[in-house]
């Protein structure tokens, strides 16, 4: 096996190491790097994965109550929706539904 192919094939065998590395700035195989444990690493991805999901939600509701402060709507048609709308209508044909 060649250094390419072992650390293809580390790398797929462990799914977030290079993450974590990268986000870290440790060195494949380093001192630091052999005294991390795989599993940790996955937790802290998953982590990582969900609380960034979690902000971006809280984030988008705390936008959309201070819409809702300014127009006191909770529904507002955004124009990309009003366009794929249009364009869904304008592809209807009415032939489709007869028989």
């Amino acid at each position: 096996m060649t250094l390419k192919e072992f650390i293809i094939h580390w790398n797929n065998s462990h799914k977030y190491d290079y993450w974590w590395r990268s986000k870290y700035n440790v060195a494949f195989n380093s001192e630091a790097h052999r005294k991390t444990n795989q599993y940790d690493i996955a937790f802290e991805y998953l982590e990582d994965k969900i609380m960034k999901k979690e902000i971006q939600q809280r984030d988008e509701m705390e936008r959309k109550k201070q819409a809702f402060k300014k127009t006191r709507q909770w529904i507002v048609e955004r124009e990309e929706d009003k366009e794929k709308g249009d364009r869904l209508l304008e592809n209807i044909k009415i032939s489709d539904f007869n028989d």
